[in-house]
Protein backbone atom coordinates (compact mmCIF):
# COMPACT_ATOMS: atom_id res chain seq x y z
CA UNK A 1 0.00 0.00 0.00
CA UNK A 2 1.18 3.52 -0.79
CA UNK A 3 0.16 6.37 1.52
CA UNK A 4 0.24 9.90 0.10
CA UNK A 5 0.27 12.58 2.77
CA UNK A 6 -1.38 15.87 1.82
CA UNK A 7 -2.81 18.99 3.40
CA UNK A 8 -5.69 18.91 0.92
CA UNK A 9 -4.54 21.91 -1.11
CA UNK A 10 -3.68 19.79 -4.16
CA UNK A 11 -5.58 17.06 -5.97
CA UNK A 12 -4.03 13.63 -5.57
CA UNK A 13 -4.82 11.40 -8.56
CA UNK A 14 -4.15 7.74 -9.15
CA UNK A 15 -3.56 6.59 -12.71
CA UNK A 16 -3.88 2.87 -13.25
CA UNK A 17 -1.30 1.45 -15.62
CA UNK A 18 -3.05 -1.89 -16.07
CA UNK A 19 -6.15 -0.43 -17.77
CA UNK A 20 -6.90 1.87 -20.68
CA UNK A 21 -10.05 3.86 -21.45
CA UNK A 22 -10.86 1.39 -24.25
CA UNK A 23 -10.86 -1.66 -21.95
CA UNK A 24 -14.25 -3.11 -21.10
CA UNK A 25 -12.96 -3.84 -17.62
CA UNK A 26 -12.06 -0.14 -17.14
CA UNK A 27 -15.49 0.98 -18.34
CA UNK A 28 -17.17 -1.57 -16.11
CA UNK A 29 -15.19 -0.33 -13.10
CA UNK A 30 -16.16 3.27 -13.92
CA UNK A 31 -19.85 2.35 -14.11
CA UNK A 32 -19.63 0.31 -10.90
CA UNK A 33 -17.85 3.16 -9.10
CA UNK A 34 -20.44 5.75 -10.12
CA UNK A 35 -23.39 3.42 -9.56
CA UNK A 36 -22.23 2.37 -6.10
CA UNK A 37 -22.40 5.99 -5.01
CA UNK A 38 -26.05 6.15 -6.13
CA UNK A 39 -27.57 3.03 -4.57
CA UNK A 40 -27.49 1.26 -1.29
CA UNK A 41 -26.48 4.29 0.72
CA UNK A 42 -28.34 4.65 3.97
CA UNK A 43 -27.41 7.40 6.39
CA UNK A 44 -27.51 6.86 10.12
CA UNK A 45 -30.00 9.63 10.91
CA UNK A 46 -29.03 9.65 14.58
CA UNK A 47 -25.40 10.36 13.69
CA UNK A 48 -26.40 13.00 11.12
CA UNK A 49 -28.70 14.73 13.59
CA UNK A 50 -25.88 14.81 16.12
CA UNK A 51 -23.42 16.15 13.53
CA UNK A 52 -25.99 18.79 12.50
CA UNK A 53 -25.84 20.37 15.95
CA UNK A 54 -22.26 21.49 15.20
CA UNK A 55 -22.02 21.44 11.39
CA UNK A 56 -24.35 23.06 8.85
CA UNK A 57 -25.43 20.18 6.57
CA UNK A 58 -27.27 22.51 4.17
CA UNK A 59 -24.47 22.49 1.55
CA UNK A 60 -24.57 18.69 1.38
CA UNK A 61 -28.30 17.89 1.33
CA UNK A 62 -31.50 19.39 -0.06
CA UNK A 63 -34.15 20.65 2.39
CA UNK A 64 -36.36 17.56 1.99
CA UNK A 65 -33.45 15.29 2.92
CA UNK A 66 -32.56 17.39 5.95
CA UNK A 67 -36.18 17.32 7.06
CA UNK A 68 -36.29 13.53 6.78
CA UNK A 69 -33.10 13.20 8.82
CA UNK A 70 -34.30 15.45 11.61
CA UNK A 71 -37.88 14.11 11.66
CA UNK A 72 -36.70 10.52 11.98
CA UNK A 73 -34.10 11.28 14.63
CA UNK A 74 -34.31 8.95 17.58
CA UNK A 75 -32.50 9.20 20.87
CA UNK A 76 -32.13 5.44 20.94
CA UNK A 77 -35.28 4.85 22.99
CA UNK A 78 -37.41 4.39 19.88
CA UNK A 79 -39.18 7.71 20.33
CA UNK A 80 -38.93 10.10 17.42
CA UNK A 81 -37.49 13.34 18.63
CA UNK A 82 -36.15 16.26 16.69
CA UNK A 83 -32.77 17.47 17.84
CA UNK A 84 -32.47 21.06 18.89
CA UNK A 85 -30.99 22.97 16.02
CA UNK A 86 -31.63 25.09 13.00
CA UNK A 87 -33.74 22.67 10.95
CA UNK A 88 -37.51 22.57 10.91
CA UNK A 89 -39.82 20.01 9.40
CA UNK A 90 -40.67 20.81 5.79
CA UNK A 91 -43.02 19.35 3.22
CA UNK A 92 -42.57 19.23 -0.53
CA UNK A 93 -44.10 18.15 -3.78
CA UNK A 94 -42.25 16.60 -6.70
CA UNK A 95 -43.52 17.44 -10.18
CA UNK A 96 -42.36 15.21 -13.04
CA UNK A 97 -41.95 17.30 -16.20
CA UNK A 98 -41.72 16.27 -19.84
CA UNK A 99 -38.57 18.31 -20.42
CA UNK A 100 -36.46 21.18 -19.12
CA UNK A 101 -38.68 23.78 -20.80
CA UNK A 102 -41.76 22.55 -18.94
CA UNK A 103 -39.75 22.41 -15.71
CA UNK A 104 -38.70 26.04 -16.18
CA UNK A 105 -42.30 27.16 -16.89
CA UNK A 106 -43.71 25.39 -13.81
CA UNK A 107 -40.84 26.65 -11.65
CA UNK A 108 -41.43 30.24 -12.76
CA UNK A 109 -45.20 29.95 -12.28
CA UNK A 110 -44.81 28.63 -8.72
CA UNK A 111 -42.15 31.15 -7.71
CA UNK A 112 -44.33 33.99 -9.08
CA UNK A 113 -47.01 32.79 -6.65
CA UNK A 114 -44.52 33.22 -3.82
CA UNK A 115 -43.73 29.54 -3.31
CA UNK A 116 -40.20 28.43 -2.44
CA UNK A 117 -39.00 26.02 -5.13
CA UNK A 118 -35.88 23.98 -5.74
CA UNK A 119 -34.94 23.16 -9.31
CA UNK A 120 -33.45 19.69 -9.32
CA UNK A 121 -32.85 17.13 -12.02
CA UNK A 122 -33.22 13.51 -11.02
CA UNK A 123 -32.16 12.19 -14.43
CA UNK A 124 -28.86 10.37 -14.58
CA UNK A 125 -26.41 11.15 -17.40
CA UNK A 126 -27.20 7.75 -18.91
CA UNK A 127 -30.94 8.54 -19.00
CA UNK A 128 -30.22 11.94 -20.58
CA UNK A 129 -28.24 10.34 -23.39
CA UNK A 130 -30.83 7.66 -24.12
CA UNK A 131 -33.74 10.12 -23.95
CA UNK A 132 -32.23 12.49 -26.54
Amino acid sequence: MIVVQTDGSQLVAVQRTDLSIDDLKARGLAVADNRSSEVGLEWDVNVLAEVATDLDLQPYFIDAELASFTSSYSDGTGANEKPEGRYKEQYGVIVICEDETEQRMIYERLTEQGLKCLRESAVSPFQRRSAG
